[in-house]
């Protein structure tokens, strides 16, 4: 580094890091996440431009710039948030410079040295602060997963590499925050503490736990927010019967001696799901946040006692829902609970798949191909020679026929490309929309492949389109979407690239300037996006248990709603349409199974006669969009890696499994209005349009008054 900066032009330093992690950064393929790189000052303060070139999931560069201003003889920090779509020598960051002189140069270097993407599948544990034994514990449940997709755990002890964007944490399945060292929370910025807000408003999951720190939850501190209650006070804990009993058999003991007392936080007024506790004190506590989820130890896991318990990897696999079924070894296929192997590995997808299937678009038989070359083998060798030879015996006419023959084949060759293809511009289009009725505010995800008739380049961006007359401004992420698998096509299976300049996406993250799509070829893009203040539906629900008691629903959207469902714990209530602004009472008697309902049992018959009740057979080559984002919107709710034989792992934002156990019940309804409208050069794109929409409301659910 001292030799760097003594250099008399800017250099880029050794150090790159992409993703997460204090000693080795690790991310996610296809997923957002940060990347730091450092630039030393040459002999003058410069000024210019840093483009990081990444390719996307199909292999074409996607380049984002910022302006930087380096110092003389400093190193200086450039952060980007990108995603990676291919692990290659294809990433490079470029810095064109400019001195106080008016001097110009330019450096470049490629990233490949600081690529280590996790396997495709493999979730991100990011713990901030001290260790909270997970890693160890994941060392000790490793035969729960296969295994090359343990989850990583990946460590950070320095708030200041935490992303200043919600989007930065999208490849995080569990953001874990101690509050034992208040010190290092308050060196967070604003723009931190909002990120982590919105991320798990937007369907991330956070750990927290506090106990001996009231400073870091206390009301009015930085995390207070999180903190499913009011922190009251301290208290020393000096039973541990309700944690024993939670790991599942109350094994190992987690108080050494009689004597042994800890510090937990006494709060009230609790929000959420209790489900340990020590007499009237919560212990263990999961509370919806927007679409996200808070699960809150009122203790410090960081504690010694804790690290220490025997029973602690039973402890985290309950509490973070951790596979319960050991994958025994075999010596004929490694571990006998893989699955099966199919061309996709994911359900994302199997919907990505669905929505390249275009209306008017076929494809061409490989046997017409391999017949049309045949023939036009034989026409302009053996033919054209036979028939100027032994017919016309003018071989010379060869010279007039041969380019004709050629030009006219490949005329009719693109008449049949055209013929079958089309040529009209085709966006097929999947959206789901959820509202959080206690709060007024919108997520929605959509997912867009796009058809296009010639090779061309678009300036893309995206406007959400809820179906009401009032909508707030929306925040947008729009970006490539990418294949989750190891084969070939997929981002770990590599394949062509582009030879072209690619495209820009701006900083923001909302908008693709210059994107090539090449004739009659499809690109895949997805965007997620948000908005405040905003109602859409009212209700009041009250249950028992887990029994809806009574309830009424009302939507406001200016569509109606078809196939309309109410979801409440293992159940679900139909109702069919709803049209806007009409209340309607759930019909108790219509109660059904949710998990039967969707992996559409059946009563079947076996040879003896006797009834069973079963699934039906998943199709991944089924087309039916509704279908797929049916099994995505629920999917652990409805076991659905055990029923689909896929994973969960790439676009799981979306399963709200996670606010049914935690008690919230959730109305879904569907329509075939746009979620949201493409933009080209600020204005919509022109094309045929399917588009295929779920609407979900979430409500709070009242507890019954007890007579």
């Amino acid at each position: 580094t001292k030799q760097a900066l003594q250099s008399p032009e800017p250099q880029f330093g050794e150090e790159v890091r992409v993703g997460f992690g204090e000693i080795e950064s690790r991310f996610k393929m296809g997923l957002w996440k940060p990347v730091e790189i450092t630039i030393n000052g040459g002999a003058k303060n410069t000024s210019g431009v840093v483009v990081l070139s990444v390719p996307d999931g199909n292999g074409v560069p996607a380049n984002v710039s910022r302006v930087v201003q380096v110092a003389a003889r400093t190193p200086t920090s450039v952060r980007f948030i990108s995603r990676f779509g291919r692990d290659s020598e294809e990433v490079r960051v470029t810095y064109v410079w400019e001195d106080s002189s008016g001097e110009k140069g330019r450096v470049s270097r490629s990233l490949e040295s600081g690529l280590k993407p996790l396997q495709m599948g493999q979730q991100m544990i990011l713990s901030v602060g001290a260790s909270v034994g997970v890693e160890d514990a994941l060392k000790q449940r490793k035969n729960y997963w296969p295994e090359d997709l343990l989850p990583h755990v990946a460590g950070l002890f320095n708030a200041d590499q935490l992303p200043q964007r919600w989007y930065g944490y999208e490849g995080v399945d569990l953001l874990i925050l101690p509050t034992s060292q208040p010190r290092l929370f308050d060196q967070m910025t604003d723009a931190q503490v909002e990120a982590i807000d919105e991320w798990v408003r937007q369907g991330g999951r956070l750990l927290m736990c506090g106990g001996a720190s009231a400073e870091a939850i206390s009301p009015g501190a930085r995390l207070a927010r999180f903190v499913p209650g009011t922190y009251e006070k301290p208290h020393q804990l000096n039973r541990a019967q309700a944690l024993e009993n939670f790991t599942g058999d109350g094994g190992a003991p987690l108080f050494p001696t009689p004597e042994t007392r800890i510090s937990t936080a006494m709060l009230r007024e609790v929000k959420g799901r209790i489900v340990a506790q020590e007499g009237d004190l919560p212990l263990i506590i999961h509370s919806p946040y927007g679409m996200g989820e808070v699960s809150f130890v009122t203790a410090d896991l960081d504690q010694q006692i804790f690290l220490q318990w025997k029973d602690l990897p039973k402890f985290y696999q309950r509490l973070l829902d951790w596979p319960i079924t050991e994958i025994k070894r075999s010596e004929e296929d490694g571990y006998s609970g893989r699955l099966m192997s199919h061309s996709i590995s994911d359900i994302s997808s199997h919907l990505r798949h669905a929505l390249d299937d275009f209306p008017g678009v076929r494809l061409v038989p490989f046997g017409l191909v391999a017949t049309l070359i045949l023939l036009y083998i034989l026409l302009i060798g053996p033919g054209d020679y036979f028939l100027f030879k032994k017919v016309f015996k003018r071989l010379e006419y060869t010279w007039i026929t041969f380019p004709v023959s050629v030009l006219v084949i490949s005329v009719g060759a693109y008449w049949l490309a055209s013929a079958l293809k089309g040529t009209q511009l085709r966006i097929n289009q999947a959206a789901i929309i959820d509202v959080d009725v206690q709060n007024n505010s919108i997520r929605g995800t959509s997912w867009m492949n796009i058809f296009s008739p010639q090779t061309d380049r678009y300036n893309l961006s995206l406007a959400p389109t809820v179906a009401t007359a009032e909508v707030p401004p929306a925040r947008v992420t729009f970006t490539w979407l990418g294949l989750p698998e190891d084969a070939l096509g997929g981002m770990g299976g590599g394949g062509s690239t582009w030879g072209g300049s690619g495209y820009q996406m701006n900083v923001d993250a909302n908008e693709l300037e210059e994107l090539p799509i090449q004739v009659w070829s499809t690109k895949a893009l997805t965007a997620r996006w948000s908005q405040q203040e905003i109602s859409l539906a009212t209700g009041k629900l009250v249950s028992s248990g887990d029994v809806l008691r009574e309830g009424s629903v009302m939507h406001h959207l200016n569509v109606p709603l078809r196939d309309c469902f109410l979801a409440f714990g293992a159940s679900l209530y139909d109702i069919g349409e709803m049209k806007p602004d009409q209340p309607y009472v759930i019909d108790l008697a219509s109660l059904r199974d949710l998990k039967g309902r969707m992996q559409g049992t059946k009563l079947q018959y076996d040879v003896e006669h006797i009834s069973h009740y079963r699934p039906s057979q998943y199709d991944v080559t089924n087309s039916d969009i509704y279908n797929v984002l049916e099994k995505m919107m629920f999917f652990k709710q409805i076991e659905g890696k055990q029923y689909t034989g896929l994973d969960h792992s790439f676009q799981n934002f979306v399963d709200l499994s996670h606010l049914l156990r935690d008690g919230q019940a959730i109305l879904v309804g569907r329509c075939e209005k746009q979620g949201s409208q493409l933009m080209n050069n600020g204005t919509p794109l022109a094309g045929d349009v399917q588009a295929w929409t779920y609407y979900r409301f979430v409500f709070p659910v009242l507890a019954a008054e007890k007579n």
